[in-house]
């Protein structure tokens, strides 16, 4: 008897799965694929500016020497920049695990 929560696995999609992903990847023209692939890098970029930020957030301001409002833009501004360098360079695995899955 099955039981409503049980999963028959031999159903054709789960057993021609690897085809069904190979069709659905080689009918990815070219002009998509650099589509992905920008969108990959830049949720990479935003990943790691969160990470930036997060980590900027746990070093304490001594106060001796306060920039105020502009050194927390320029700070941010770096942030986002590093960020971007740090994903072009796809040295985290994040972008190329994006493109590998689609």
């Amino acid at each position: 008897m099955n039981s409503p929560l049980s999963v028959n696995i031999n159903t054709p999609v789960a057993a021609n799965h690897d085809k069904i992903l190979g069709d659905l990847r080689s009918k990815v023209n070219e002009r998509d694929r650099a589509t992905i692939k920008k969108a990959a890098e830049d949720f990479e970029s935003l990943f790691l500016n969160i990470v930036l930020k997060s980590m900027r957030d746990t070093v304490q301001k001594s106060g001796l020497i306060d920039g105020g409002n502009a050194e927390d833009i320029y700070k941010s501004m770096l942030d986002d920049e590093y960020a971007k360098m740090m994903a072009a360079q796809r040295h985290t695995g994040l972008a190329n695990n994006i493109e590998e899955f689609c």
